[in-house]
């Protein structure tokens, strides 16, 4: 387990079904991994979908959302993801945290884009950077960039800096 405080590990141990044990060793193996970072990461993934099915949100193959979203209309789209981006949000936030504060806004935008293939968050004093590539299309990143930016405006009262691709949005702004 990680503290906050100092990012270091404290020493616990576990009682282990010895089937789960040599699928664990196994798996380790195949990733050139020790089996307690297997473990953490394991563990982090199983905390990350807990949080979305606070969400209500569900897996759904890429291929269809690339469909749904090359047949959609733009204007439709951006409105959207204007509401979605403030009111929406704001439970999204609450249900995951009971709170909104900036810090609980920026931890939602943490869980919210981990979930994308590459994704990335940068702190620079003041500054929070994010690259997200979700691999969709370019309708998608439309989207996207209506729901930060209606997000940054509306709950963390900030201006944001975006710009899209085919495939990934990158945006920053200060706290």
């Amino acid at each position: 387990m990680l503290t906050k405080e100092n990012n270091k590990t404290i020493p616990y141990s576990f009682r282990i079904d010895n089937e789960v044990y040599l699928e664990l060793e196994s798996e380790a193996r195949k990733k050139s991994v020790s089996i307690n970072s297997l473990l953490n990461q394991v563990t982090k993934d199983y905390f990350f979908k807990k949080n979305f099915e606070k969400l209500a949100c569900i897996p759904v193959p890429l291929d269809i959302l690339r469909n749904v979203f090359d047949s959609a209309d733009e204007n439709i789209l951006a409105k959207k993801a204007d509401k979605l981006g403030s009111n929406h949000a704001i439970e999204y936030v609450q249900s995951l945290y009971h709170d909104m504060t900036k810090a609980t806004a920026i931890k939602f935008l943490d869980v919210w884009f981990g979930r994308f293939f590459k994704f990335e968050h940068e702190i620079h004093g003041s500054t929070h950077s994010y690259s997200v590539q979700h691999d969709i299309n370019e309708k998608y990143s439309v989207f996207m960039k209506e729901f930060v930016k209606s997000f940054c405006e509306t709950i963390l009262r900030v201006p944001v800096k975006i710009q899209a691709t085919q495939r990934m949005i990158t945006f920053s702004f200060s706290s």
